[in-house]
């Protein structure tokens, strides 16, 4: 049985906390295409901040990114439609909510 995914204002699975953030932009009194515009321009940011590895500062906390131990693998898969085993990897780098703040 297969589990639904709720679905954003793209169409895209994952995207409900964007769509949280514009509404609560929109809230404040902005246009949609303002809060829409602003919440992408905040989120390009953080993104870009954490793929040169720097910290952002939240109000919650602070988000760093961590590198994990060297690659190991997790487990073998098979894929379905090529009939091929391949291994399958630990990410990298993770992101993490240190110095959690208290609300």
């Amino acid at each position: 049985m297969a589990r639904s995914r709720s679905k954003g204002r793209s169409g895209t699975p994952g995207k409900k906390g964007r769509a949280v953030l514009e509404q609560a932009v929109y809230t404040a009194g902005f246009s949609r295409r303002v809060s829409v515009a602003a919440v992408d321009a905040v989120l390009d940011a953080w993104t870009g901040a954490l793929r040169r590895q720097d910290n952002v500062e939240l109000p919650v906390g602070t988000l760093k990114v961590r590198e994990n131990p060297p690659k190991r693998r997790v487990y073998r898969a098979r894929s379905v439609m090529r009939r091929k085993l391949f291994d399958l990897y630990r990410q990298q780098l993770s992101i993490s909510l240190a110095d959690p703040k208290p609300l």
